[in-house]
């Protein structure tokens, strides 16, 4: 288990390297509040490339995930 959560994590740090390098003019992270959002959104930040990402919510405003995930992008 502990072997493939690390290969796991291992292979998601680098997606987000890769995707950081892109010569994109706009990456966005769409934060819904939910686990998977905000676990980008973590490697993203402890890999150090925020500054090339956009981060937007998405979903109902009212809904208590997107209310997070707005706190979360600020």
């Amino acid at each position: 288990y502990e072997e493939t959560l690390n290969d796991v994590e291992r292979d998601l740090r680098g997606t987000i390297r890769a995707v950081a390098a892109l010569p994109a003019t706009e990456r966005v992270l769409l934060l819904t509040g939910g686990k998977d959002s905000r676990t980008l959104l973590a490697l993203i930040l402890s890999e150090g490339v925020q500054d090339r990402f956009r981060f937007q919510t998405t979903g109902a405003p009212q809904s208590a995930d997107v209310m997070l995930a707005g706190s979360i992008a600020a």
